[in-house]
């Protein structure tokens, strides 16, 4: 068996982040066999999500290991295939952020069914989701700020660490913000074909993990700007000392979600640094501009694919290609790479923290290269 495809030790602790040019998902080896799925994309060939072909890949099954599964927020790129995470990992609890129970969120999901235009948005994905945990008297769970969402105790040699997973976002008044948009967009909603885009993201979920003494700061795609940035997150946990050894990089590198207090109060010195890109069209993240920044703090910066991949055609029926051009006009090619970047370590000794890059993924100096 290669290296690849080898689990984790019990106690080791694994966050792996995928992203193919267009979609983000997190697995976290939490120790003991228990993992979590934060997010979801979907494999550009296979068309199934990335964290579930993974799992079964290095042995793991996801229908008893996982024990929770986490939606960030609902843009289309961080959320395909999440259904079908969620109906697969049949032990896990379902966590969210309170503006996705809002009847303004489902009101837009039946509007989005509706649409005459057939691709797969966000809000449909959580439609589904949605009904299958009903179908499956599974309720959702809410993230919300300084909540712990899943806890498991040492369980004895050769792990002695505890985890923990707990929410720095959102907060009750970023929770309402989200609820006012999603009522102004259907207030919004007209005759015409193609509905309104929820670009916005105040009520995303923020995560932090702690694993014994070690701690990793998930900061999904929230972004500065506004009511509710990194600087209120920052303000709000300014009381305690934990600081993260590994940083998921919000928004894709890009500058608005960059908050240089995060930098020097809530992360070690030169913490591990993942990230995915975002590559649609013409518009590519992080930049050369976005991957200095980070640099700047960091040598350890990991990327699952580089930001200037070549864009890759896609075939399509023409009737099919028709419709698209017609109802989304700046709909752009994208370039697939089933990138990897999976970092391993055992909580409390820095010797045995290793990156893997696999299937394209390359360390941040090199993104542009």
């Amino acid at each position: 068996m290669s290296d690849a495809a080898c689990p984790p030790r019990p106690d080791e602790v694994e966050v792996s982040i995928f992203g193919p040019g267009y979609g983000e998902s997190l697995a976290i080896h939490l120790g003991s066999g228990s993992w979590a799925i934060v997010d979801s994309c979907v494999l550009p060939d296979l068309l199934t999500p990335a964290p579930l072909d993974y799992l079964n890949r290095i042995g793991v099954d996801p229908s008893s290991a996982v024990k929770v599964v986490v939606a960030t927020h609902w843009h289309d790129d961080h959320i395909r295939g999440l259904a079908d995470v969620v109906s697969t990992c049949r032990s896990a609890s379902f966590v969210c952020s309170e503006a996705f129970l809002k009847e303004e969120l489902l009101m837009l999901a039946e509007a989005y069914t509706r649409c005459r235009v057939t691709t797969r948005t966000g809000v449909c994905e959580f439609d589904k989701v949605m009904a299958h945990l009903e179908e499956a008297k599974r309720p959702p769970r809410v993230a919300l700020e300084g909540r712990i969402l899943w806890h498991q105790v040492k369980r004895g040699s050769p792990v002695d660490f505890d985890s923990e997973i707990r929410a720095l976002a959102p907060s009750d008044r970023t929770v309402e913000i989200a609820r006012r948009t999603m009522a102004a967009l259907i207030c919004d909603l007209g005759p015409q074909r193609r509905l309104p885009v929820l670009t916005k993201n105040e009520s995303g979920v923020v995560l932090l993990v702690n694993t014994g003494p070690d701690s990793i700061l998930l900061g999904n795609d929230l972004e500065e700007a506004g009511i509710g940035g990194w600087t209120a997150i920052v303000q709000g946990c300014g009381a305690t000392d934990e600081r993260a050894i590994v940083f998921k990089i919000p928004h894709h590198g890009g500058k608005t979600g960059y908050c240089d207090d995060v930098w020097t109060r809530m992360l070690q010195d030169e913490p591990y640094c993942l990230l995915s890109p975002f590559i649609c069209g013409s518009q590519r993240l992080p930049s050369r501009d976005d991957c200095g920044r980070i640099l700047a703090h960091t040598s350890r910066g990991y990327i699952t694919c580089s930001p200037a991949l070549p864009r890759k055609r896609r075939r399509r029926e023409p009737t099919v290609e028709k419709t698209i051009r017609e109802n989304m006009p700046d709909l752009g090619d994208v370039p697939c790479s089933p990138g990897q970047v999976r970092l391993r370590m055992v909580p409390g000794d820095p010797r045995s923290r290793r990156v893997e890059l696999f299937a394209g993924a390359l360390s941040l100096e090199r993104a542009w290269d």
